[in-house]
């Protein structure tokens, strides 16, 4: 089921690589479908690494990831974004690492940026990237201006639509401790 996405450049393409003002990032996400890679980092338990994100557009459970870069591999894009919000590279050949997963849509309510009620639409290419016992220990950083908390969850445990133990967190209410159900996106369950 996993596959490789190719690259092509044409010509001597170079990326302007510009910085867009939160303003003028608003009107693009207006008017374009912008480009990510999610990564689907596993654990030799097969478990899946997710983060409770705290921004939108999808403020919840959700795999690390982030927009490409012009000329950007996705490969390269893969890496860049671990170390942007793990603090983590891969060992071995990296091209070797990753593999394509599905390519998806992705139209969001929400955005960070304003007008944030207009959301956005992605089309986002989720990779896999499988780490050994040694290199899921040692993944401990993450972005806290992105990300709230990491935890390695098994797949099973995302697909169920009815409660499990692992799908409970127990949250501080007026009344004592109570319960809250964590639904997963239904991206997460088709990847």
């Amino acid at each position: 089921r996993m596959f490789t996405t190719p690259h092509f450049i044409s010509g001597n393409f170079k990326s302007p690589a510009v910085f867009l003002s939160n303003e003028e990032y608003g009107r693009a996400l207006d008017c374009l479908v912008k480009a990510c890679t999610d990564i689907m980092i596993t654990n030799p338990r097969g478990e899946i690494l997710l983060g409770k994100r705290k921004v939108y557009p999808h403020p919840d459970w959700w795999i690390i990831g982030g927009r490409m870069r012009p000329g950007e591999t996705v490969t390269d894009s893969a890496m860049r974004l671990l170390h942007r919000e793990l603090h983590f590279t891969p060992k071995g050949k990296q091209s070797d690492r990753f593999s394509t997963v599905a390519n998806y849509t992705y139209c969001f309510d929400m955005r960070n940026e304003a007008p944030q009620e207009n959301g956005n639409a992605d089309l986002v290419t989720i990779v896999c990237l499988q780490l050994s016992q040694e290199e899921a220990e040692s993944i401990s950083y993450f972005d806290a201006n992105e990300y709230e908390k990491l935890r390695w969850t098994k797949p099973e445990h995302i697909m169920q639509d009815k409660t499990s133990t692992e799908n409970i967190n127990l949250i501080k209410g007026d009344d004592g401790r109570r319960e809250e159900i964590i639904k997963y996106h239904p991206a997460l369950k088709t990847a």
